[in-house]
This record gives C-alpha cells, structure tokens and sequence, in this order.
C-alpha cells in the first residue's frame, strides 16, 4: 500500500487552507509540512497495524500482519489454524493476551521454518518456546562451583 497519495491529500489540504494567509502563513505551513510528513506516515502506519491487530482478533483463524517494504506498508496474511483459539493449555488460566515482537526477518523465517516442520502454526511453536525456557531449572546453584568436563 502506497502512503504518499494519503500523505499528499493533507499536504495539499493543508497548503489550501494556508493560500488563505498572507506570504508568512504560506511559508509557515510550508515548514510545517516539512516536519509532519515522516510523522504522518508513521501514525498512518501504526493505524494500519491497529486495524490489523483487530481484524485478527476478530477472525480467530487468520493472522494479519503489517510488514513494511522500504517506506511502504503490505499486509501479509496468514493461516493459523482454528485449533488454536480453543487450544487449552496445562499452565493456562484460559485468558489469552496479545503481545508484539518485532523479530529480524531472518529469525523470523526460520521460527516459521522450525514451527512448520512440526505441523504447528508459528504462535504454538513460540508459546511452547516460552513455555520451556521458563520450566527450565538451572543446572547449578548460583555462588557454587562447577567443575568438570562436559
């Protein structure tokens, strides 16, 4: 999705409205257009990302994502799996929270990866990831010695 026609309709709204000042109004909300375009383009993105948050919730099944390509938004859209709203789990207390995590690509394509070679959805594979790393016990007591080969 192209943000420059949105971003050029308030940029010609706003020099219309200032066509009505005088030569200082016209320079001021030429500057002013300066400064708010990187920060229009990002409350447009962070909109888009709002929508999209919602539109998963609401159809359970499909994840939407917002993945920026160069200065551009795109949606991607993914297939998660019905079984995984009414997934119980042994630790759950049956309410679910929405986080999230901005990954480099590349991880993010192997977690993908990983969690498809074990017939899960990239959600269940990174709730299990969570899940083990906090069961995890140390294998030593803090302040004692370790000693040996491995």
């Amino acid at each position: 999705m192209e943000l420059a026609p949105h971003v050029e309709a308030v940029r010609r709204d706003l020099t219309n409205a200032a066509a009505l000042g005088d030569g200082e109004a016209r320079a001021a909300a030429h500057r002013l257009l300066l400064a708010l375009d990187p920060s229009l383009r990002l409350t447009l993105v962070d909109l888009l990302s709002t929508a999209a948050a919602e539109l998963t919730s609401t159809l359970g099944d499909t994840l939407i994502e917002v993945r920026m390509a160069g200065r551009d938004p795109h949606f991607a859209v993914t297939r998660t799996g019905a079984e995984e709203p009414t997934q119980v789990l042994e630790d759950d207390d049956s309410s679910l929270t929405r986080i999230t995590v901005r990954l480099p690509e590349s991880l993010k394509s192997r977690a993908d990866e990983a969690a498809g070679r074990q017939g899960q959805s990239l959600n269940t594979w990174i709730t299990e990831a969570v899940r083990q790393a906090l069961s995890t016990r140390p294998s030593h007591q803090p302040g004692r010695r370790l000693t040996g080969w491995v």
